[in-house]
């Protein structure tokens, strides 16, 4: 299985970031679940004992725990139900789906990335809590299997997103580090531009002069930085030392050259500082 997550339909802004977070996952502690499953008592799997694919559990939330007798009774009691709660929500996860949310096209090839096959509205309930659907598509499974459903639930709807995004941004499990490779450069690079198609408007990059830090060294000033942008790349970046001392971080996500994401720490009297980032707006 390619270790990379392919985007299967459109997610308000976070294309880029799916296509990579099999393997350029977020800083943010996880927790790397591929352990035994939580069925049901007597229960058997139809699809398998384990999860067929690494996710990577928010920060926040212990588990996995047990299923309530509800969750083995309906709608499927062959499912593999695996849930993980915080103190504002839980994260589910059931393997096949629910029956009303398997994909109806053909069954991926084996080769193929795992992909976001749907990323659902918020759902409010009366009680001002809410939840969102999110099904992942995996790769050489039969029809009934082909898929991984995730429900996740907030006290609010604020939270609900917090959490989307985080997990969306890092849903895989990778053994990709922050720092993948150092070269030197003569000054900081510009993040590229997007090439859109031919009429349509190209989004514009984003990015500022900022101050984050201080911090210890210059990854670790990197790291607490990518801590507050869910929706930039936050492992694989290559360390460009500039001849004044400092470091611009770049990293290429899909590209051959260039760079979607530079962010350009410097070296102060108290430690390491962020002081300019620039991303691609794609």
């Amino acid at each position: 299985m390619k270790n990379k997550l392919r985007e299967a339909g459109p997610l308000l802004g976070l294309s880029l970031i799916l296509a990579l977070a099999g393997s350029l996952l977020a800083s943010k502690p996880l927790s790397d679940v591929v352990a035994t499953s939580v069925v049901g008592p007597n229960l058997a799997s139809a699809c398998g004992e384990k999860l067929p694919i690494a996710l990577s559990i928010p920060a926040g939330f212990s588990g996995p725990v047990e299923p309530a007798k509800s969750d083995v009774e309906a709608p499927n009691t062959e499912q593999l139900i695996r849930r993980w709660e915080s103190a504002n929500g839980s994260f589910e996860v059931r393997w096949p789906t629910d029956p009303q949310n398997r994909p109806s096209d053909a069954p991926m090839a084996p080769d193929d990335a795992v992909s976001l096959q749907t990323s659902g509205q918020a759902e409010l309930a009366a009680d001002g809590s809410a939840s969102r659907l999110i099904l992942l598509k995996v790769p050489g499974a039969d029809l009934k299997c082909q898929a991984v459903q995730i429900r996740l639930t907030g006290k609010d709807l604020t939270t609900l997103e917090n959490v989307a995004e985080r997990f969306l941004a890092e849903p895989l499990t990778s053994s990709v580090p922050l720092v993948v490779g150092s070269e030197n450069t003569d000054k900081v690079p510009a993040a590229a531009e997007c090439s859109p198609p031919s009429g349509v408007p190209a989004p514009a990059n984003q990015g500022s002069a900022t101050v984050s830090g201080p911090a210890s060294s210059a990854q670790a000033a990197l790291t607490a930085f990518l801590e507050d942008k869910p929706t930039l790349l936050k492992r694989g970046y290559i360390a460009l030392h500039l001849p004044d001392g400092s470091i611009a971080f770049g990293n290429r996500g899909v590209r051959s050259t260039g760079f979607v994401t530079v962010v350009h720490v410097v070296s102060g009297p108290t430690g390491w500082t962020v002081v300019r980032w620039d991303a691609s707006g794609c």
